[in-house]
């Protein structure tokens, strides 16, 4: 039968390198969208939604540190920072408590992963801790610590409660 090729392309890329844009040259839409790898239409967008050109003739001409400022101020504002008492939700697309205050944590000497389910929606939720926040943690969830090979059982039991 007939197999299709898989694409290797990010359909909603969120950061860009802004190290590869040298801050005192100046680019023409066609540049940016080959430097990034998107497509024109993304950079025309880009220039109305805010991206300052040099004049307002045609072609385009864009300073690269204006471009580094836009692409920076455009992943910060899409940032929502957890407070100790928060893990992230995908579907909810934002912090929020888990449900009943009851979380698992996998344990690790580099870092610690804490999983529980959304008050919201009850999908999954979790966050990535440094392993000097876990007395932290104790006081604010009811934890449940399990090592790597117990960890999907018991994130299951708890998902069923």
């Amino acid at each position: 039968m007939y197999k299709k090729k898989k694409k290797n392309v990010k359909k909603f890329r969120k950061n860009f390198n802004t190290r590869i844009i040298r801050s005192k040259q100046t680019y023409s839409i066609d540049e940016i969208a080959s430097l990034l790898n998107v497509h024109v239409s993304a950079v025309h967008r880009w220039h109305k939604e805010g991206l300052q050109a040099i004049d307002k003739q045609q072609p385009y001409l864009i300073f690269g540190q204006d471009l580094i400022e836009f692409l920076k101020a455009r992943t910060s504002s899409k940032k929502r920072p957890c407070q100790p008492y928060e893990l992230f939700c995908c579907k909810c697309q934002q912090p929020q408590k888990p449900r009943d205050n009851n979380v698992c944590m996998k344990i690790t000497t580099a870092r610690s992963i804490v999983a529980g389910f959304c008050e919201v929606c009850g999908t999954k939720i979790s966050k990535a801790i440094s392993p000097n926040k876990i007395n932290l943690l104790k006081e604010i969830f009811f934890i449940q610590a399990v090592h790597e090979e117990d960890f999907n059982r018991v994130y299951q039991d708890l998902r069923y409660r």
